[in-house]
C-alpha cells in the first residue's frame, strides 16, 4: 500500500512539473528580451487594405502594434524623442496613435487659442518623431463627451486641412469618430 501511495505521489509531482514546463514553453519561459521586430515598420510605405488584410505597397500583410498617447492635452510629456525610440526599439511598436480630444479638458475646441497652437505643435513633433523611429501615426480628431461628430465638423476640417499642408507624412483619409459616423474630407 505504502509503494502505491508514493507511486501517486510521484505521478503527481511529474504531472506539476510538465505543466509548469508547458506553462513556461508558452509564456516564453522566464527570458525578458526585447522586442523583435518581425513586422513590417513605417519604412514599408503607404498602406492599404486588400481584401481583409492591411498591406503595404509590394502586397506584403502588415501588422500594426503600438500604443496610444490617450490625451494630448493632459500628457504631452510623453510625445519625446526618448519615449517614442523606447516604443518603436524595447517595445517593438511601429505605430503611435496621437488622441487629440475636442471638448474634454483643455480639447481642441473647448481651449483657448494658445491651447490649439500648442496642440498642433504637438502633433506636428509627434508626427516627426513617429516618422524618424519608423513608426506609423494615427492622428486621432477625438469625439467624447461632445457625443456629435458633427458639432465640430468645420474645426475638424480646417485643422486636417493645416496638418496635410504641413505636415507631411500625413495621409489624405477620412476623419472616423468613436460614435461610428464618418466625416467625408
Amino acid at each position: 500500500m505504502y509503494l502505491f501511495h508514493k507511486k501517486t505521489k510521484v505521478l503527481r509531482v511529474l504531472a506539476l512539473l510538465c505543466a509548469f514546463a508547458l506553462g513556461l514553453c508558452m509564456t516564453g519561459g522566464f527570458q525578458m528580451t526585447e522586442a523583435k521586430t518581425t513586422y513590417y515598420d513605417a519604412s514599408a510605405g503607404r498602406l492599404h487594405v486588400k481584401g481583409t488584410k492591411l498591406v503595404d505597397k509590394k502586397g506584403h500583410e502588415v501588422q500594426l502594434r503600438g500604443v496610444s498617447t490617450h490625451g494630448l492635452s493632459w500628457y504631452p510629456q510623453y510625445v519625446n524623442d526618448k519615449c517614442f525610440a523606447q516604443l518603436h526599439d524595447k517595445w517593438g511598436a511601429n505605430v503611435v496613435r496621437l488622441a487629440m480630444y475636442t471638448e474634454e479638458y483643455n480639447g481642441y475646441c473647448s481651449g483657448d487659442a494658445k491651447n490649439r497652437s500648442d496642440l498642433k505643435k504637438l502633433i506636428k513633433k509627434g508626427v516627426k518623431l513617429a516618422k524618424k523611429h519608423k513608426m506609423y501615426v494615427i492622428v486621432d480628431w477625438h469625439i467624447l463627451s461632445d457625443g456629435n461628430p458633427n458639432s465640430h465638423k468645420k474645426e475638424a476640417k480646417a485643422f486636417f486641412r493645416e496638418m496635410w499642408s504641413l505636415t507631411p507624412g500625413i495621409r489624405r483619409t477620412s476623419i472616423s469618430f468613436t460614435l461610428g459616423a464618418t466625416l467625408g474630407t
